[in-house]
């Protein structure tokens, strides 16, 4: 039967560009060769700090982290200041205020002007020169746990329009977002903004060439809103979701295409992959809902009818997938192969009715679209119509 993964899931993955040269830090900025965990964790801790969003009362309302990347400067992510009055960053029983400067909304990232600050900036390194399978360390303050020290690999680099998206192993959790992702000499990779839940793992961090690019970006005002934000995630994901599809990962695929839909409930495509990776998994009821949701977020979007003709046909359900995949050619599939598959699976539905001029009327529109498809078709399903009783 031909299903969804004869269709394209049509998710759009969120180009990162660029345009500033990174530029080596001072010379006196902290770095290290090849240095050991707690080396590193003396050498950078002083640099990274907690940053505390605080309402019109005074009261924190949200934890990050944030690094020193240059002169009385924090940067961190846009999501951490967010919805706040106020501002302010501290290091053990240090407190200092806080003004936003810089905010690169679209990249999710922020700059902090912090008077009298003495910290030395970290050295810097481009995204470009590194290398999957190269050890690296997040340094941050997860769960409010200040400084905290993680460590793992380069997982993925993600290139484009040659700015790179870095896909870690180190541990990001709540409260390390904006805090620094470093290399074994110590040298800033990125800024830790956001993990996968159930993600095995999957964790993701700005790239430098972004960090230096703020100075681009004075701030005005928080521009972008959280479901902005979220939507922008959602994307990123989907290359994630994409690329364990192609190895065959479909639990993988699966909770990357469910975070999706949380972060992005009114994406259509988010809950087409949850809907198409559950039928894969024969999680029949799990499927037949995601696939609903799709058609809620997307009635006008021929995928996600496609996706629900599907789940009914699995659950003997036959009319109402015939119901879905009629809507589904109604609205115009616009890719032909999507259209072929379409016609394909209605062509299936009726013959398992019993639908002798359906089945015919299938055959005729698939000749006019794919004669190899229409062959195959006759010879699965039409030989078996015309030797039956049933109209």
């Amino acid at each position: 039967m031909a299903t969804g993964a004869q269709r394209r899931l049509v998710l759009v993955f969120v180009a990162l560009a660029c345009s500033t040269a990174l530029t080596q830090q001072a010379s006196e900025s902290p770095s290290a060769k090849n240095a050991q965990p707690r080396e590193l964790f003396k050498l950078l801790s002083p640099s990274v700090f907690v940053v505390e969003t605080l309402d019109s009362k005074g009261t924190v309302i949200a934890l990050g982290s944030g690094v020193n990347a240059a002169k009385e400067e924090i940067v961190t992510n846009r999501h951490v200041v967010e919805g706040g009055n106020a501002w302010r960053v501290r290091q053990s029983s240090n407190t200092w205020t806080a003004r936003i400067a810089f905010l690169d909304s679209e990249h999710d990232l922020c700059g902090l002007r912090v008077e009298g600050l003495t910290a030395i900036p970290v050295n810097t390194r481009a995204s470009s020169t590194l290398s999957v399978g190269e050890r690296v360390y997040a340094l941050g303050s997860p769960e409010g746990l200040e400084l905290s020290l993680s460590e793992g690999l380069i997982s993925g680099i993600r290139k484009f329009e040659g700015v790179s998206l870095i896909q870690t192993t180190a541990p990001i959790s709540h409260g390390s977002s904006g805090g620094g992702l470093f290399d074994e000499q110590g040298k800033l990779v990125g800024i830790t903004t956001f993990a996968i839940k159930d993600g095995q793992n999957i964790n993701f961090a700005i790239p430098t060439e972004l960090v230096l690019g703020l100075k681009n970006y004075p701030a005005t005002e928080l521009r972008q809103t959280e479901a902005e934000r979220n939507t922008s995630q959602a994307m990123l994901l989907s290359q994630i979701a994409n690329d364990a599809l192609q190895l065959g990962d479909y639990e993988k695929a699966l909770q990357t295409y469910k975070q999706m839909a949380q972060l992005a409930p009114n994406d259509p495509g988010a809950w087409f992959g949850v809907g198409e990776v559950s039928l894969k998994l024969n999680r029949l009821d799990s499927a037949l809902e995601a696939c609903e949701r799709a058609v809620q977020a997307g009635p006008e979007d021929a995928d996600s009818w496609n996706c629900l003709g599907d789940a009914y046909d699995r659950l003997g359900r036959y009319y109402e997938a015939e119901q879905a995949f009629k809507k589904a050619i109604d609205l115009g599939p616009p890719d032909p192969v999507d259209l072929v598959a379409t016609w394909y699976s209605l062509g299936i539905v009726y013959a398992e009715e019993r639908k002798k001029l359906g089945v015919m009327d299938v055959y005729r529109h698939l000749k006019t679209l794919d004669q190899n498809y229409a062959d195959r078709f006759f010879q699965q399903y039409v030989r078996a119509v015309l030797d039956s009783r049933d109209q």
